[in-house]
């Protein structure tokens, strides 16, 4: 097996299929649960990827002073232990497995919500001390009832699907919904008010945002119903853990379930811990073999697969892409990088504006992805800490203006795309197409020039006279480098007599500092420019 330069550091406990995954692909497994902050800092030196479950939290500062790190993953949904949006601002690719423990986090949310209905953990501990005392834990039943289920992702829908077979009522609010979606799910839509006063049952599945901070609070408690059972199986947080309390002191909530807390391991100042009706999980949602065993070989495979071939499934701060997505967006994408650096190159500039324009069959291809990949071309030629998940935000920090344009006319050319930008020394064009699976330039500044784009390639522009190609060829050959193509065009000034011509030359090897200076100072040549790529 080939052995990889690649790291990962597992800083949780996770199931050992991980460990095999990654070491059948080559790649270093070094596992430090339990660390601090520092701790964690320290570890990711010469790093590539981190695996994290919910006991770690990746912080902004983890971060800034990881600088090897490429990918952090969650082995689980729920990715508010990671600070997304510094992760973006460093380019770390941010993943998750959203599938993983869906099945098990929604039946142990039913689980739940039937225990706290039918009073099983206290009636389970009154007969562990000797008592007898039916009558004491009168439950209800679910079926008949109506369960008002909050955010209706892949977890929702789950629970929706078990409510309805024991013939449940199911109330749905989730604004990304369609109605028809919801029907289509046997489900009613309703607004998150008529939720609150409608349901007999209430279960959470969304995540912690802004948005969703406290979403529960005494106000929507004092819109439930009396006796209403309420169950958290999603994140703390999303519920006034105070407000709960009172309510199930006053009796206003009959019952509650919850497996997440604000802060865990729950405090013991906890109002809940003392309150009446209320079952408490350790955050044990998605705590089951199967579950773990899944999520853990997940996050080790997209981890790899990104690593290795450079494959996303699941990012959560950038575009995702299937294994066959990504075979075929490679030559677009290394297409439009290779486009924006040659511009780079030739402005010599900052960037000001950027808008990438398509033809063709190109028009169909995820735009926005190769707008960031143009983007990317174009800021690394000067700036290291670039990469395709940091270039738009870059950008826009800086002021540039971006644009996408899907043109419906007619082209020569089956697939066409074309990046226009403006810099602090004006405007600059150029275009290209994949021909026979390779990047290939069919205007240049507006010039009809066509060349394939290869490691390392001249871009020239001189006095349109005889003896221009002796003396360059003569340059590189005195310095033993071959030309593997050359394509050469006129240009046409109506504002002087002077004659100019454009250039493009393919070579076989690099060109050296002092080889661009001998060219740079032959009389017939007006301006050179040296553009190389490392594949």
């Amino acid at each position: 097996m080939k052995k990889h330069s690649h790291k990962v550091l597992l800083c949780d406990a996770i199931s050992p299929i991980a460990t095999e995954v990654f070491e059948q692909q080559g790649i270093t497994v070094i596992s430090k649960p339990g660390l601090s902050e520092q701790g964690i800092i320290t570890a990711l030196e010469g790093i590539s990827a981190a695996v994290i479950r919910s006991s770690t939290t990746i912080t902004a500062k983890i971060l800034e002073n990881a600088a090897s790190l490429k990918v952090v993953g969650r082995a689980g949904i729920g990715v508010d232990n990671i600070d997304v949006n510094k992760a973006s601002e460093c380019g770390i690719i941010v993943m998750n497995t959203p599938f993983g423990n869906t099945v098990t986090t929604a039946e142990h949310t039913l689980a739940m919500l039937m225990a706290a209905a039918r009073c099983i953990p206290q009636a389970a501990a009154s007969v562990k001390a000797g008592q007898w005392k039916r009558s004491a834990f009168k439950g209800l039943e679910l079926m008949d009832k109506t369960l008002g289920i909050v955010g209706c992702g892949n977890i929702g829908r789950l629970v929706t699907e078990r409510a309805l077979a024991m013939k449940m009522q199911v109330h749905i609010y989730d604004p990304f919904l369609s109605e028809k979606r919801i029907q289509d799910m046997g489900a009613a839509q309703v607004s998150f008010e008529e939720l609150l006063q409608q349901s007999d049952f209430i279960t959470l599945h969304v995540p912690l945002q802004k948005s969703t901070k406290n979403l529960i609070d005494e106000a929507a408690f004092a819109k439930m119903k009396p006796g209403v059972i309420f169950a958290n199986c999603a994140r703390g947080g999303i519920v006034d853990e105070h407000a709960l309390a009172k309510n199930l002191i006053s009796g206003h909530v009959r019952a509650a379930a919850c497996d997440v807390f604000l802060q865990e391991p729950i405090q013991k100042e906890n109002p809940l811990l003392s309150a009446p009706n209320v079952v408490l999980t350790p955050h044990l949602g998605a705590a089951t073999e199967e579950a773990q065993e899944r999520v853990a070989k997940q996050i080790a495979q997209q981890i790899s697969m990104f690593l290795l071939h450079g494959e996303l499934r699941n990012p959560v701060n950038t575009f995702s892409l299937s294994a066959a997505e990504h075979q075929r967006l490679v030559p677009y994408r290394k297409l439009v990088f290779k486009l924006s650096r040659f511009l780079a190159n030739i402005s010599k500039s900052a960037l000001l504006s950027l808008s990438i324009r398509f033809w063709g069959e190109a028009r169909q291809l995820p735009s926005e992805l190769l707008q960031a990949e143009s983007i990317y071309g174009f800021l690394s030629n000067s700036q290291s800490n670039v990469n395709i998940i940091n270039a738009l935000s870059i950008a826009k920090s800086r002021g540039v203006k971006t644009e996408i344009i899907k043109n419906d006319e007619t082209s020569e050319f089956h697939n066409l795309i074309e990046i226009n930008l403006t810099t602090e020394q004006g405007s600059h064009e150029i275009s290209g197409t994949i021909f026979a699976g390779h990047a290939r330039i069919v205007s240049l500044q507006k010039h009809d020039i066509q060349g394939e784009i290869g490691p390392y390639n001249l871009y020239v522009m001189n006095k349109d006279e005889p003896g221009f190609i002796e003396d360059l060829a003569g340059k590189l050959a005195k310095h033993g480098i071959n030309i593997a193509s050359f394509h050469l065009t006129r240009i046409t000034r109506e504002s002087t007599d002077e004659k100019e011509a454009v250039a493009l030359l393919r070579l076989d090897s690099p060109v050296t500092t002092a080889l661009l200076k001998e060219l740079q100072a032959l009389d017939k040549i007006l301006d050179v420019t040296y553009i190389p790529f490392e594949s």
